[in-house]
């Protein structure tokens, strides 16, 4: 059994209480999409498309002649590194989301190898102690089926199965 790093309490708390005062700040600021929106009809800016972008501000800071009055380079500037802003929120909450993410899945990975183990453990001493047959059916139950949280779709424990 490996021992890893604990939160405490009030750690905990003040991670929430963090993430609660990140959704006042975005509150009015950030939105969601439709899933429709997420699917496809937004296009996307990702690397070879931010070069398209920031050419062509480079361009029509060059030709102003030739743009429309409806078409406003400053405010596209604007919205460019309000883009650049987000983008580095973002890549930075994911960081803390994948730590998060990554350090639950090896501690889980853990808890359920030693519930592996003291299953093993159970059902060796079945055999020369007894009284222990209904905890050893009890935990081979969940082995009958297929191991349906390995499979792609498998859905997530839900939130109340947390509540301490």
């Amino acid at each position: 059994m490996k021992t890893f790093a604990d939160l405490s309490d009030a750690q905990k708390t003040e991670i929430d209480e963090h993430y609660a005062a990140i959704g006042v700040i975005l509150e009015g600021k950030a939105e969601n999409l439709t899933m429709e929106e997420r699917g496809g009809e937004l296009p996307k800016i990702g690397r070879h498309r931010n070069s398209f972008v920031q050419k062509a501000m480079e361009i029509a800071n060059k030709t102003p002649d030739i743009i429309a009055d409806f078409f406003q380079v400053s405010l596209w500037e604007t919205n460019y590194a309000l883009f650049k802003k987000y983008k580095n929120l973002e890549l930075s909450s994911k960081t803390q989301e994948e730590k998060l993410l990554e350090t639950g899945m090896i501690i889980g990975s853990d808890v359920f190898g030693d519930a592996l183990q003291y299953k093993e453990i159970l059902e060796g001493a079945n055999r020369n102690q007894p009284g222990l047959d209904d905890y050893v059916k009890e935990l081979q139950e969940f082995f009958k089926h297929t191991p349906k949280d390995d499979e792609e779709d498998a859905e997530d424990i839900p939130p109340e199965s947390f509540v301490e």
